[in-house]
């Protein structure tokens, strides 16, 4: 394998290739994929979004007919397919046929219908594989992914704007606007990633947010909207012709219990109905096609989420103020020893105007 700079040099160029489709792949993962040869970078792909070429084939339309496969390095984030229950072909055997003998690879593909087995095919056709390059940030790259694949439902990523004292909004439900501008911003470059926005009866009734994502007020994605609370108490609020787009989420009472059907569609409306646990719809949900989810909210919904260990991670904007008496996001969080808390995981602090974004997994 010739090749003179480092392999992350080329799979950093990889992950930003990938990750220029954020929020538009889903349910697919972020893949780039680089050829090079003697330090060159000769042809690029990116993988566009389900049901578009995968981005070693992308690359490879690009390639000039000139240079010889066997001698060119190719990069790319995820492991090359090699099943063909899909709409595209497999990636493993095409590179083969092209007679292709160099791939440097970040990491492992999840599924268990390609982990390991994508790998395994092209060394036993000759060629030489190094993977687990970048291994962590390919990873990270595609979090999303790999959830999805080893657990079969959505992720979920909790997002709230507090003040210094941890309040979200004034007794009254005034919540407009407790943090910058800045993290306003932020907050729509989170919600891009996500295929899904949720929020709890008494948000959606007090603010009536739009929940898309918007840049200069122009709408970028029109996420899908899921609303906790009792259908008959949220309905009136959502739009006729935007009622595919949203999902109701409600408990069942009692006197419904015997009720088989946990899915039904009043009016256009999907309604979920769960019985214990807010989990129980998740499965369905993700295979509504809903499998990533930003959770906003407000403070009930929130720390409900964390209490009950839902959160895959979470995003908290704090702004340099203080409000004194009014709803706080975490009051019905109970603890009975410190050492009992609710930590964050690899935190990371992020500056926006005067606000500070704390970010981190669960």
């Amino acid at each position: 394998m010739i090749v003179e700079k480092n392999h992350e040099h080329y799979m950093a160029q990889v992950l930003e290739l990938a990750t220029s489709r954020i929020g538009f792949v889903s349910p697919n993962p972020y893949v780039g994929c680089m050829f090079v040869i003697q330090d060159k970078v000769i042809s690029i792909g990116v993988h566009k979004g389900s049901g578009s070429p995968h981005a070693e084939i992308e690359a490879f339309k690009k390639l000039p007919l000139c240079y010889d496969p066997s001698k060119i390095v190719i990069y790319v984030n995820l492991e090359p397919c090699c099943h063909f229950n899909k709409r595209t072909p497999p990636c493993a055997q095409f590179l083969i046929k092209q007679g292709f003998r160099n791939v440097v690879i970040g990491s492992l593909d999840p599924n268990p219908n390609v982990s390991g087995k994508g790998v395994k095919l092209l060394k036993e056709s000759g060629v030489s594989v190094t993977h687990g390059v970048l291994q962590k940030e390919c990873e990270e790259v595609n979090k999303i992914f790999f959830k999805n694949m080893r657990s079969k439902v959505p992720y979920f990523h909790g997002k709230i704007a507090t003040s210094c004292d941890g309040k979200i909004a004034l007794s009254s439900g005034q919540s407009k606007w407790i943090t910058s501008s800045q993290s306003r911003e932020r907050v729509h470059e989170l919600r891009l990633m996500y295929d899904a926005i949720l929020v709890g009866k008494g948000t959606f009734i007090q603010d009536s947010p739009k929940l898309n994502t918007r840049k200069d007020n122009l709408i970028i994605k029109n996420n899908k909207k899921i609303i906790i609370g009792n259908y008959s108490e949220v309905s009136k609020l959502i739009p006729l012709d935007e009622r595919d787009n949203y999902f109701v989420i409600s408990k069942l009472n009692e006197r419904d219990n015997n009720q088989t059907n946990k899915q039904i569609v009043i009016d256009n409306l999907k309604v979920i109905f769960f019985l214990d646990s807010i989990s129980e719809v998740f499965p369905t949900l993700y295979d509504l096609g809903i499998k990533s989810v930003l959770v906003e909210g407000g403070g009930k919904v929130f720390s409900s989420f964390l209490s009950d260990e839902i959160f895959d991670e979470v995003s908290i904007f704090k702004a340099p103020s203080f409000i004194g008496k009014g709803r706080s996001f975490s009051d019905s969080i109970s603890l009975n020893d410190l050492s009992d808390h609710i930590r964050i995981k690899n935190p990371s602090y992020e500056i926006l105007g005067e606000d500070i974004h704390l970010r981190g997994f669960l």
